[in-house]
């Protein structure tokens, strides 16, 4: 997509889409169409969001992932530049993700059934979180690891 003549979506419209698909995710929608569309959208990031939100993969390699439902992978292929972390809480079933840009104070937070599904959550959270930004002025809201 980029760098194939396709120009970035306008900032606007492009954390309208983030957004609605965080609001989807939350409501249950079904995982494996919500990697697909968000790595369309991952390509067609617009600048400064671009630096922090590609997918290197190729799209054919992608794909293949979902069919073959690695959907964990399909996960980590749309970090991009972004840091993880993933546990499994003790006791539980139950996988918290943490999604955050190294050297700045961004992170998004999320847990999940599994580790796609958390770490999908978590990064989802992280983009609506650069498009809202904190309540100090800064573009990203805070990033501590998760314990």
């Amino acid at each position: 997509m980029k760098g194939e003549g396709t120009e970035p979506l306008d900032p606007c419209l492009w954390f309208d889409a983030i957004d609605r698909l965080f609001q989807q995710q939350r409501a249950g929608a079904k995982l494996e169409n919500q990697l697909r569309f968000s790595y369309y959208l991952a390509k067609l990031a617009p600048p400064p969001a671009a630096t922090v939100v590609h997918c290197t993969m190729a799209e054919k390699c992608f794909e293949a992932l979902l069919e073959e439902g690695h959907l964990d992978l399909a996960s980590l292929a749309l970090l991009g530049a972004l840091s993880f972390k993933v546990v499994r809480r003790s006791g539980s079933q139950e996988v918290a993700a943490r999604v955050w840009l190294e050297g700045s104070s961004g992170q998004g937070d999320a847990a999940g059934q599994d580790v796609a599904s958390a770490i999908f959550a978590a990064w989802l959270a992280f983009l609506v979180g650069l498009d809202r930004g904190s309540s100090n002025g800064d573009t990203f809201p805070s990033a501590q690891t998760p314990a």
